[in-house]
C-alpha cells in the first residue's frame, strides 16, 4: 500500500544547508509557534466567556480596586458528600452541616483524613479528628 511505502520515512537532509534550508526550517517553526499561540488564546477566551469571567466587552471582570475578580461559584456551591468507612469510622467525627459546607471544604477534609493538618487559610474540614 502507499501508506506502507511512505510511513515513517522522513528526510531531514539539507535542512541546515546554506542555500535557504535553515530559513525554511525557522519559518516552519515560527509558523507552528504562532498557530499554537492563537489556538491556545482562542481556547482560553472561549473558556473564560463560557465560565462568565468576561464582561460584555470581552475583558476580564475586575473588582472596585482594579484586581481581577475570582470566579468562585464552582468551589463554593453546595455539593452532596457521603462518608462511607467500615474500618476507621470511630477515629473521626463528621461535623454537622449547617449549610455552609461546599466543594472547597473537601480539600481540608481529605488532608485531615490523611493525617495532616490543613492550612488555616483553607475552608474548614468536614471532619474532626
Amino acid at each position: 500500500s502507499v501508506l506502507g511505502e511512505t510511513f515513517g520515512k522522513l528526510s531531514f537532509t539539507g535542512i541546515f544547508a546554506v542555500d535557504g534550508g535553515i530559513l525554511a526550517f525557522i519559518t516552519a517553526v515560527i509558523t507552528f509557534f504562532i498557530c499554537d499561540c492563537f489556538d491556545t488564546v482562542g481556547t482560553l477566551i472561549g473558556t473564560a466567556r463560557g465560565a462568565g469571567m468576561l464582561d460584555k466587552k470581552g475583558n476580564l471582570k475586575t473588582g472596585k480596586d482594579g484586581s481581577f475578580k475570582a470566579k468562585t461559584s464552582h468551589t463554593l456551591n453546595k455539593v452532596p458528600c457521603v462518608f462511607y468507612d467500615n474500618f476507621y469510622r470511630d477515629s473521626y467525627t463528621v461535623k454537622t452541616d449547617d449549610g455552609s459546607f461546599g466543594l472547597s471544604n473537601l480539600a481540608a477534609t481529605v488532608v485531615n483524613l490523611l493525617g495532616y493538618e490543613a492550612p488555616a487559610m483553607w475552608d474548614p474540614s468536614m471532619v474532626e479528628i
